[in-house]
């Protein structure tokens, strides 16, 4: 009577399935099956070993510099880099370019994703340079990334970042697997933008403050960028600093 409560049991976890289980006639050769094939998700953060980096002699800037958030590595005095938005995931790449250590990768997933760099416990005060500084960096897409947003973040404590942000690609011309330079206006970046209020669940606008910035962020937009099912929507960056002025870089 057990064996037929455990084989009933059995039923009702896998259903009417466990039951089509072809028996083999007496005396007849039973052959191996070949075993399922499972196809495993890809892990992105395999995908690449190495990557060549921007020419250092290319990178040179003229106009002075305020602060970085990424150049060979994420800057010290607790500096971090984050993600979110389904598998998206970043690394640092080591760079095969002569005096070039390593690139920042993002891996996207196809969401409304992003990743942030911060400067860690320190802030960037950019109040007297909102109005005459840049946003520059370097940054080379993967196959078929075409569309991103850039973001400035402010901290101002109790967990209340404030972004600003613009359409990065609308500020380059992006090349497939070609490193090109980005420089964006500070002015272009809105006095006003939003934070998000996880007590109730939305995003709140309000006003930059220049004094606190903390965090850059590149993200993208769900459906934005076509790629290959499966396949992230790959950015890399690097040099990517804060400036007081813009030489040769057309203010709006």
């Amino acid at each position: 009577m057990k064996q037929i409560y455990r084989l009933a049991g059995l039923v009702a976890l896998l259903g009417t399935a466990a039951l089509a289980v072809e028996m083999p006639a007496a005396g007849a050769t039973v052959k191996p099956k070949a075993k399922a094939q499972v196809d495993l998700p890809e892990d992105w953060m395999d995908l690449e070993e190495s990557m060549n980096g921007p020419e250092v002699s290319k990178m040179k800037l003229d106009d002075e510099i305020i602060g970085s958030y990424f150049i060979d590595e994420v800057p010290g005095n607790g500096g971090f880099a984050y993600g979110y938005g389904g598998k998206t995931c970043y690394k640092l790449l080591p760079s095969k370019t002569p005096g070039n250590e390593a690139v920042f990768t993002i891996y996207f997933d196809n969401d409304w994703a992003g990743s942030n760099l911060s400067v860690g416990t320190t802030s960037l005060d950019l109040s007297k340079y909102s109005k005459t500084g840049t946003l520059t960096f370097w940054i080379k897409a993967g196959p078929n990334a075409k569309k991103f947003m850039i973001g400035i973040m402010d901290n101002e404590g109790n967990d209340k970042k404030v972004q600003t942000k613009v359409n990065g690609h609308q500020y380059v011309a992006l090349k497939n697997g070609e490193w090109v330079q980005a420089r964006i206006p500070l002015k272009a970046f809105s006095d006003t933008g939003v934070y998000w209020d996880a007590t109730n669940k939305r995003e709140i606008p309000s006003k930059v403050d220049w004094s606190k910035i903390q965090e850059f962020r590149i993200s993208i937009n769900k459906d934005e960028n076509l790629v290959e099912k499966g396949k992230p929507i790959t950015f890399y960056l690097d040099q990517i600093q804060l400036t007081k002025t813009a030489k040769g870089v057309k203010i709006p």
